[in-house]
């Protein structure tokens, strides 16, 4: 079962104003590379296993690496205060925030229609087109 869509926009939305990020794509690595107080240490991530980046969509390391992110969050103070203790023990509600993370709920609304499809967003947010598909759905917005 997925989280509430409102918690998980606002959550996505609070983590990436606190980090000033207002387009996309939104820099991964850089918000895991520089925690806000009350988040995580700092990670290496070169230190990474290369086998975590393994896939054969071009986007797929920078969802892994979301995944990671929130993985992180649920361990934190901040995370803790926006109710996202259990959410690590479902594999289906870190994904879902990961998508919301990297696809933010405001940032697909103000797209023409013409333009929400898996093949337009995809690059733009450099997230791979299935999750698209699937944050579209997630959002009651069709994808094309």
């Amino acid at each position: 079962m997925t989280p509430p869509t409102t918690n998980v926009n606002a959550v996505a939305e609070q983590l990436l104003a606190a980090y000033g990020i207002y387009s996309p794509p939104v820099p991964i690595e850089a918000i895991l590379q520089r925690p806000q107080p009350d988040m995580w240490d700092t990670i290496d991530l070169s230190e990474l296993s290369g086998t975590f980046f393994a896939a054969g969509d071009p986007y797929r390391p920078r969802l892994a690496l979301t995944h990671l992110l929130v993985r992180l969050l649920t361990g934190t103070e901040w995370g803790a205060q926006r109710g996202l203790n259990g959410l690590n023990s479902s594999r289906e509600q870190v994904e879902s925030l990961a998508r919301a993370i990297l696809m933010p709920r405001a940032w697909l609304a103000r797209l023409p229609a013409t333009s929400l499809t898996a093949a337009a967003i995809s690059p733009i947010y450099q997230v791979p087109a299935a999750e698209v598909v699937i944050r579209l759905r997630e959002l009651d917005v069709s994808a094309r």
